[in-house]
């Protein structure tokens, strides 16, 4: 499998919860994965980022060319 970067991956979804006024955090949704709920804008020193800056993992899908980040984090699901 290929090295997806989380930008690119269509697991990266938006977490309302942990979003906080103009700042939007972006989640990894997929379980299989390592970065499992791991806010992915968030560097290592936990300073909030505007862009997904996390290198990402072999588990990752790339998202097609007509996908944005899903607005939908996992706490939305039912």
């Amino acid at each position: 499998m290929a090295h997806i970067m989380c930008i690119s991956c269509k697991y990266a979804s938006v977490d309302k919860s942990a979003s906080m006024g103009e700042w939007t955090a972006y989640e990894c949704t997929n379980s299989k994965s390592e970065y499992y709920r791991a806010l992915l804008n968030v560097d290592i020193n936990g300073k909030m980022q505007k862009r997904i800056s996390w290198k990402g993992c072999r588990l990752g899908r790339r998202r097609n060319q007509d996908e944005t980040l899903s607005k939908t984090g996992v706490q939305d699901r039912t």
